[in-house]
């Protein structure tokens, strides 16, 4: 039986065109999957991630509310021994006009302010919740730098300043922690002869919070 070369010829053509056919179909199919691969995935991804992001801010916030910030302490009420009075702090800070005659006279106000540097978390009367120390500066329009520590008390996040003792007249702190429900402050004060500028009696002292106040628990000498 002869096979005309016209039927070959035929046969290989439609081989050819079903293949060129399916070729052009897969080719179409995988542009169209890596558009999507490429567009719509980073879409879900994108949307992943702001899910998260929005959560862990949201337990976030949800843990801060308990919990007492830096801004809160900024923007609250505490006694001031060189006040001798109760002031309330805005973004840390307090002024009052000295002399009612002369309001706008440069210079003429006293001021606390909050040191931020010194701020310090920790639980200081055993109820599992993060209290803190601050330390705030009075001026008087002179050179005095007035320092004195606060304890601030959480309560279910909401400050509360139980006590203010008073420091000295431009002490160097040079080191401030909260440990084991006690305070542990070092710092420079003045000796007999040293000037108010320079302090350089080495002074260690631990405070304890009993009841509502701060009692001194020991004062160690430092080298």
């Amino acid at each position: 039986m002869k096979i005309s070369f016209k039927y070959i010829f035929i046969f290989f053509f439609f081989t050819l065109l079903l293949s060129i056919i399916i070729t052009w179909n897969y080719s179409k199919y995988s542009k169209k999957e890596q558009i999507l691969g490429w567009v719509e995935k980073p879409k879900i991804e994108s949307q992943n991630s702001n899910y998260f992001i929005e959560k862990k801010f949201q337990e976030k916030k949800e843990n801060s509310i308990d919990k007492l910030t830096i801004e809160k302490l900024s923007n609250l009420e505490y006694y001031v021994n060189a006040f001798n009075k109760k002031v309330k702090l805005i973004n840390g800070f307090y002024k009052e006009v000295i002399s009612p005659f002369d309001p706008g006279l440069s210079g003429n106000y006293a001021y606390v302010m909050l040191l931020k540097e010194y701020v310090r978390f920790g639980d200081l009367n055993q109820d599992k919740k993060e209290d803190a120390i601050v330390i705030l500066t009075s001026n008087f329009v002179g050179t005095g730098e007035f320092k004195e520590l606060a304890v601030v008390i959480n309560n279910n996040g909401e400050g509360s300043n139980l006590d203010t003792i008073f420091l000295g007249d431009r002490v160097a702190i040079n080191f401030l922690e909260i440990k084991d429900n006690k305070i542990i402050i070092e710092m420079l004060t003045h000796n007999i002869y040293d000037p108010y500028c320079c302090p350089s009696k080495k002074l260690k002292v631990i405070y304890k919070l009993v009841g509502n106040k701060l009692e001194k628990v020991s004062s160690p000498p430092l080298e």
